[in-house]
This record gives structure tokens, sequence and C-alpha cells, in this order.
């Protein structure tokens, strides 16, 4: 609450002076899983990372506040698709026993910008963090794959890998992108890396097969790499009336 407020200050402060920009951006998140072992190593053939394999959807609104020349607080609200898909190659193996699970997050991230270069066409650089809300999940893990606490080893467990799942995912944010248009109207042309830092599970996990020998156990992290198109506006009549030649 405390960060929302101290922004709300800052748009009040920065729309005084008709520079505060908002916008749209939408695009395509290739998605995955870093997994790290715990007390029973990662099967090597059914908990294989097989990198960005997940295909989803994100989209944002966006708002750009300028703190000095230059450089800007980015802030973004929006919905991208997590989660991965694991396991052997379908042709070798069988599809059967992949493992795919898919999630729905609405999250906050904020990102600071700097811009480089003059003209039309300008390189734009932003770090930061990206906090996260889990909406749904769906998982579509082999029935044969039993999952439970490390502790207890269970033969009927009840519980799935959503019910194990965090509702908060926290990731570290780096990209680039073009800023295009010397104009009003901005358009953008963005690529980031989201690399997450909390755990996905809400424990460390066992999983095991129908009669308890373990496959991999441990912890679980969202990654994803989003390509996307958007473009911004000016939120004030200052901003639509400046000249050109005093844009940055």
């Amino acid at each position: 609450m405390r960060v929302l407020i101290a922004l709300l200050v800052l748009t009040i402060i920065s729309d005084a002076f008709g520079q505060v920009r908002v916008g749209q951006r939408g695009g395509v998140s290739l998605y995955g899983q870093r997994f790290v072992d715990g007390n029973v190593p990662i099967d090597p053939v059914l908990f294989r990372d097989r990198g960005f394999n997940g295909v989803g959807a994100n989209g944002v609104v966006t708002v750009d506040i300028p703190l000095r020349d230059r450089i800007q607080l980015g802030t973004e609200v929006g919905y991208s698709e997590r989660g991965y898909r694991l396991g052997p190659d379908g042709r070798r193996f069988g599809s059967e026993n992949r493992q795919q699970v898919s999630s729905g997050h609405v999250g906050l991230a904020v990102l600071p910008k700097r811009v480089f270069g003059k003209g039309k066409v300008k390189l734009e650089l932003l770090a930061g963090l990206d906090v996260s809300l889990r909406l749904n999940m769906r998982d579509e893990t082999p029935n044969w794959i039993l999952v439970m606490p490390i502790d207890t080893w269970q033969p009927f467990p009840t519980r799935t890998r959503a019910d194990y799942s965090s509702d908060i995912d926290l990731s570290v944010v780096g990209g680039a992108g073009l800023v295009i248009g010397n104009g009003p109207v901005k358009f953008h042309i963005c690529g980031r890396y989201l690399h997450g830092i909390s755990n996905v599970f809400t424990e460390e996990l066992l999983f095991t097969d129908l009669v308890g020998s373990p496959l991999a156990s441990g912890s679980a992290f969202n990654k994803s790499f989003q390509a996307s198109l958007g473009f911004s506006l000016p939120m004030s009549r200052e901003g639509w009336s400046a000249p050109r030649s005093a844009e940055p």
C-alpha cells in the first residue's frame, strides 16, 4: 500500500509538468521453470528441464513517470501466463509421460528505465521487480506421478500440485526495447526476461510413482521471456501540445 501511495504522489507531481505517459502493450510469452534438487535427486528423464517450452500471452497497462532527463519510473499492471512442460520426448517415450502445468497471473511491475539516443527511434533499457498473484492453474501431470510433502509418503494423496502452489510469485526483470516516434504518440517494441526468485511451491515436495519410488524432490522457480508491442500517450493536455523539439 505504501508503494502505491508513493507512486500516486509521483504521478501527481509529474503530471503537473505534463510528462506522464500511459499506454498499453501485449504480446507472447515463452515460459518454463527451473528445478532445484532437494533430498531426492531429480530424475533426468521425467524431470528434465526443456527450457522455454510453454507458450502463452501477456498484456499490461503502463504508466511512465519521468524522474529526470531520460530516466523514467515505469509501472505496469497486467496479465501473463507462466508454467512449464517437462519430461521425455513424446516420440521416444510416449507423450503420456509428459508433465504440463500452466497458470495465469496478474501482477504489478516497477521498472526504472533509461532512454538512449535521439531522433525518431530510441533505445530503452529497463530493470526492476515484478510481483504477481496467481489467478488459476491447469495441471496435466500424468496420474501415475504422485505429489506430497517431503516428510511423509502417502499411497493415495488427495491433493494435487496446484494445492501446494504459492499464490504469490516474485521475479526480477531485465530487458530492452525501442521507442519509436517524436510526436505525442509513441510506439514500443520490447523484449524482457523474468527470473523467478520465489519458490513456486509453498513447501518442498516429493514426487513418486504409484509404488512409492521417489522421482524427485525440491523447489521450482518460474522463468519467462516476453516479446511485446504497444503504444503510449501523454496523460495531460500539456503533453499533447508540447513541441517535438522539446521531447528527449
